[in-house]
């Protein structure tokens, strides 16, 4: 997945520069994400660390996106998936950071529940626990099969 070595590529240096590559193009306050299993809104910019930075070229400044390293979804977030028969909500979350100690990236931690629609009603199905990358390509590719199932 591009978008997955994107994000380690820029992350992997203890002074990471922003890029301006980014794992969701922007266009007209929308995140290109509909080909993803669980497309994201515009409001996820923050956790995908997309922002909206000021460059200077040739003494002249001008504002363009930026993508940063740190992937850092939060308690509470709630994305449905493109088929809108499912559902992953966070309950707990660490974003991911600069491990001083060990001088390389922390991938954070998400613990978070897979919700089916049953009838038009959503029912808890199981409950996963993963890195911030490894959620992140979970909502690209819908894959559930490296994560960390956990009893509910």
């Amino acid at each position: 997945m591009k978008e997955i070595e994107l994000i380690k590529k820029v992350g992997c240096k203890r002074r990471a520069t922003r890029s301006l590559d980014l794992i969701a193009n922007i266009k007209l306050e929308n995140l290109e994400t509909s080909h993803w299993s669980y497309p994201l809104s515009y409001g996820f910019r923050d956790a995908l660390d997309i922002q909206y930075s000021v460059r200077v070229k040739d003494k002249k400044t001008y504002m363009v996106w930026t993508q940063g390293p740190v992937i850092a979804f939060k308690e509470g977030d709630l994305i449905k998936s493109g088929c809108k028969c499912f559902v992953v909500q966070v309950e707990f979350a660490q974003p991911m950071g600069w491990d001083i100690e060990k001088d390389k990236m922390y991938l954070g931690n998400v613990m978070f529940k897979l919700f089916k629609d049953k009838l038009g009603k959503l029912t808890i199905d199981s409950r996963y626990e993963c890195n911030q990358l490894d959620f992140l390509a979970l909502l690209i590719n819908g894959k559930f099969t490296d994560l960390n199932k956990v009893m509910l």
